[in-house]
Order: structure tokens, then C-alpha cells, then sequence
């Protein structure tokens, strides 16, 4: 939210390939409006903000480093965390 509470920036996750994900997220764009127009019902504000939507992808990102770890652990670059708390 901007500090005025006038815009704000909605961050999505979406679960799925990414056909899936870029088909959601360019219907709730499409339904930005509405969205807002509920949230003004819902919040009571002196302003309805203007909202934008974002994918968020930090999900993403971590499973990916979560990957990269378990195939670094497999090849024997790094001890996992269990063998680490064993010694």
C-alpha cells in the first residue's frame, strides 16, 4: 500500500505450470475492477485503493534453491542436515 492507502500491489501466488499460472493471473486481472469494487463494500476507507496485481514467485524460487541443494547433497558437495547433527 502506498502511504496515502490510494494504490496498492496485490501479490499472487499461483500453484501450477505455468500455462495454468498465466491463465489465472490474466483473469483476475481482468476482474480488477470488480475486485476493487467489492473491496470498497468490504473496507471502509476514504479512498477505494487502486489495486495492481503481481505474481509472486518466491515459492518458485525457493523450491528451486531446495533442488539445487538436494542435487548438490546427492553428488556429495554438501552433507545434509541430519548427517551435520549427527557428528
Amino acid at each position: 500500500m502506498s502511504n496515502d492507502l490510494r494504490s496498492g500491489v496485490v501479490f499472487l501466488s499461483i500453484f501450477g505450470d505455468k500455462e495454468q499460472k498465466n491463465k489465472v493471473f490474466h483473469t483476475i486481472c481482468e476482474k480488477t475492477k470488480m475486485i476493487q469494487m467489492q473491496l470498497a463494500h468490504e473496507v471502509i476507507l476514504k479512498y477505494t485503493p487502486q489495486i495492481r496485481f503481481q505474481l509472486d514467485e518466491s515459492i518458485d524460487r525457493g523450491n528451486r534453491v531446495l533442488e539445487i541443494l538436494d542435487e548438490m547433497e546427492k553428488a556429495g558437495i554438501i552433507q545434509s542436515d541430519s548427517n551435520i547433527h549427527d557428528e
